[in-house]
C-alpha cells in the first residue's frame, strides 16, 4: 500500500512519514500535492483515485472551516474525486468543549457534523497517532475490500457498548466500560431508558457529559429503536 501526504500538511507531514515509514503494510509513504484531502491511501498506482481519502481536521481548523464553509467544499471535492473519502477529526472531548464559544455552540458543532454525514464519513480520534493508525486501519479495510465493521473485544458483543464507543463523540472506550458495567446495559433499547440521573452515577460522567449524551440518544432515538440487537457498521 501506498500513502501520499499533501505538502501542505506543514509540519505534521513529517510527522505522518515518520509514522508510515515505520508501517510494514506501507510499501511507501512520501509527500505529493494532492487535488483535494490531506491523505490519500491506495494499492494501483495506475488508479489512484480508487484509493481512501481523509481531510485532517483538528478541532480549532474544524470549527474555522465549517464557519467559512471550507470544510464542505472539501467534502463534495473528496466525494467526486475518490472511491472513498472521510474527514477525520482529531481532538478530546475536552478540547471541543474548550473551542466552543458564544459564536459557535454545540448545537452549531452537532449541526455541522450532520450535514458532513450526508456528503462523506467523519471519523474520530484523540489524539494524532491515533488518526494515522485509523486512517491505516481504515485504508486497509476498504482497499481489501472487507466491510467495514468495528471489531470490540469479546467481552462486548454488546450493542450498547457498541454505540456508545464508536457513536458517541467524546465517550470512548473506558467511558462506555464504565456506563455499561455501572447501569448493566445490554442492548440499544436500553440506551433509550437512560435518565441523567443514573448516568451522573457513574464514574466519569459528569453533568454536561450526560447532557449530550442524552441530547445525542434522543436524535437518533428511530435508529436505535429499529433493532435494539443489531450490528453496528463503520
Amino acid at each position: 500500500m501506498y500513502v501520499c501526504i499533501d505538502t501542505r500538511e506543514q509540519d505534521r507531514k513529517y510527522q505522518a512519514l515518520n509514522y508510515y515509514q515505520n508501517q510494514e503494510e506501507i510499501n511507501l509513504a512520501y509527500t505529493g500535492t494532492l487535488p483535494t484531502g490531506d491523505y490519500l491511501f491506495y494499492t494501483n498506482k495506475n488508479k489512484s483515485n480508487e484509493g481512501v481519502v481523509f481531510e485532517y481536521k483538528t478541532i480549532e481548523d474544524f470549527i474555522g472551516s465549517i464557519i467559512d464553509n471550507r470544510v464542505f467544499n472539501q467534502a463534495v471535492d473528496q466525494n467526486l474525486e475518490f472511491t472513498w473519502h472521510y474527514v477525520i477529526l482529531v481532538g478530546t472531548n475536552e478540547e471541543k468543549e474548550s473551542a466552543l464559544h458564544d459564536e459557535f455552540t454545540q448545537k452549531e458543532f452537532n449541526g455541522a457534523i450532520d450535514s458532513l454525514n450526508t456528503i462523506t464519513t467523519v471519523v474520530y480520534a484523540d489524539t494524532q497517532n491515533e488518526a494515522f493508525y485509523r486512517m491505516l486501519n481504515m485504508s486497509m479495510k476498504c482497499l481489501d475490500g472487507r466491510m467495514m465493521v468495528k471489531r470490540f473485544p469479546k467481552k462486548y458483543p454488546n450493542p450498547a457498548f457498541c454505540y456508545l464507543d464508536y457513536c458517541c463523540y467524546g465517550i470512548g472506550y473506558e467511558k462506555a466500560d464504565n456506563i455499561i458495567s455501572h447501569l448493566h446495559l445490554q442492548n440499544l433499547d436500553d440506551l433509550l431508558k437512560l435518565t441523567h440521573d443514573k448516568l451522573v452515577e457513574v464514574p466519569g460522567i459528569g453533568d454536561k457529559t450526560a447532557t449530550l449524551l442524552l441530547e445525542k440518544i434522543r436524535k437518533d432515538k428511530e435508529f436505535l429503536e429499529d433493532d435494539p440487537n443489531q450490528t453496528l457498521l463503520i
